[in-house]
C-alpha cells in the first residue's frame, strides 16, 4: 500500500545502527526478493565488514558507501571492529517488511491501535 512505503521506493522501513557488531542472522521479516539497501558512514574505525559466509565475502562498509544485498536470503553479520575515541560507525538500512501488508489505511490503523490500547491488548 503506497501509504506505508517510503515515497518513491519499495521500502517500508529503516533502521539506524550505531557502532553495532551484529551476529550472523537473516532479515526474516523482509519481503522475499526485495533487497536491503545499507548506507554506511564511518570514521576512525577498522573492521566492521558485512560478512556473507555463503560466498566467503566480507564487504567493507566504507564512509559514504551504499551496499545493496538480499538480507532475507543471505546469512550475514557485522564483524567486530575497533573504534578510536572520536570514531563512529553508522549504518542506515532500508528494507521492506512483509508484515506491512496487514496494515489498514493510516487513519484506520491509528483507530485500531487506539482501540487495542483501551482494551489493554
Amino acid at each position: 500500500m503506497p501509504d506505508w512505503t517510503l515515497e518513491g521506493t519499495a521500502f517500508t522501513s529503516g533502521i539506524v545502527n550505531r557502532d553495532n557488531p551484529l551476529p550472523y542472522h537473516f532479515d526474516s521479516g523482509n519481503f522475499t526478493g526485495v533487497w536491503s539497501n545499507m548506507l554506511g558512514f564511518k570514521r576512525g574505525v577498522t573492521g566492521g565488514h558485512l560478512s556473507v559466509p555463503e560466498y566467503d565475502l566480507g564487504f567493507e562498509v566504507a564512509d559514504k558507501s551504499l551496499l545493496m544485498f538480499d538480507g532475507q536470503g543471505l546469512l550475514h553479520e557485522v564483524t567486530p571492529f575497533r573504534r578510536r575515541r572520536d570514531g563512529h560507525r553508522f549504518t542506515i538500512v532500508y528494507y521492506s517488511s512483509a508484515s506491512m501488508w496487514r496494515c489498514l489505511p493510516p487513519e484506520q490503523e491509528v483507530a485500531r491501535v487506539q482501540r487495542l490500547r483501551l482494551e489493554g491488548g
